[in-house]
């Protein structure tokens, strides 16, 4: 069970069966709301053609994360339940809980609310991160990897999330910049696999909640917010890409769903004239 509050983009998905007296409520991550609405219309209709599959590990090939949050075998079972859509296996449609009336709509959004601050409060708050990035081993690279920023701006490299690789992760602990840079130099941890921190490397500090990145120079550190907005460039980039891709698989779904009642018909007719 996620332990995690709920976020305002987080997609809740309700797969009831026996009348709503069997469900269970996920959480689904990674994939936008108008997606995952596309996703369960067409598991319906697979559903409906009688094609036997998983509905979380459907949603998981699409590149969703999916995590159990409540069930009616027992968890969370104290708690008010809530959910964007109802996959009924009854009704055999999927519905929306925008549709419901007002007072059904404001219970939803009221259990949502009490779920999260519920969680929130049962978990720690997050620590405070840090997170050691190093520029990629291409080739490309191979003759500007450990300069100071002045050379790799003469080089025409920009400070872009794309051009590096993360190679650690760990809790601040209290720790500031100067102690990382010391600890992964003359203490390094067992589980680091990267270089020594040095000249060109990116430590990103998550306080918080909140990412700042810094730029290891020849004396000091150096703030590169630029780091951060092209990291949200390029996972934004990697969503939009798997959504057209889902968007291009569903049409071949449907296409495939479409050409197997054409040769059913055709069968059927076969079989009618032949009498």
């Amino acid at each position: 069970m996620s332990n995690k509050p709920i976020k305002n983009d987080d997609v809740i998905v309700m797969f009831s069966a026996a009348l709503g007296t069997e469900y269970g409520i996920d959480k689904i991550t990674g994939l936008k709301k108008d997606t995952v609405f596309k996703l369960l219309q067409e598991m319906m209709g697979l559903s409906n053609n009688e094609i036997e599959f998983e509905p979380e590990e459907y949603l998981e090939k699409a590149g969703a994360t999916v995590e159990p949050i409540f069930s009616s075998s027992g968890m969370n079972d104290d708690k008010g339940i809530f959910y964007d859509f109802d996959f009924s296996y009854d009704a055999g449609i999927v519905i929306k809980a925008e549709d419901f009336s007002i007072k059904k709509q404001s219970e939803n959004m009221m259990n949502r609310l009490n779920f999260s601050n519920e969680t929130l409060s049962e978990t720690d708050a997050k620590a405070d991160e840090f997170e050691i990035y190093q520029i990629r081993s291409y080739e490309k690279f191979r003759n500007i990897r450990f300069e100071n920023m002045e050379a790799l701006k003469r080089f025409g490299l920009k400070i872009e999330y794309d051009n590096y690789n993360s190679v650690y992760k760990g809790q601040l602990n209290n720790m500031d910049l100067e102690d990382i840079f010391e600890k992964f130099n003359i203490d390094r941890p067992e589980d680091f696999k990267g270089h020594s921190l040095s000249v060109s490397d990116i430590v990103v500090l998550n306080k918080n909640g909140e990412d700042t990145a810094y730029f290891v120079d020849s004396f000091g550190f150096k703030n590169v917010p630029e780091f951060i907005l092209s990291k949200e460039k390029s996972k934004n980039k990697i969503s939009s890409d798997k959504e057209f891709s889902i968007v291009e698989a569903l049409k071949e779904n449907k296409e495939k769903i479409k050409a197997k009642e054409s040769v059913n018909k055709i069968d059927a007719n076969k079989s009618f004239n032949e009498r």
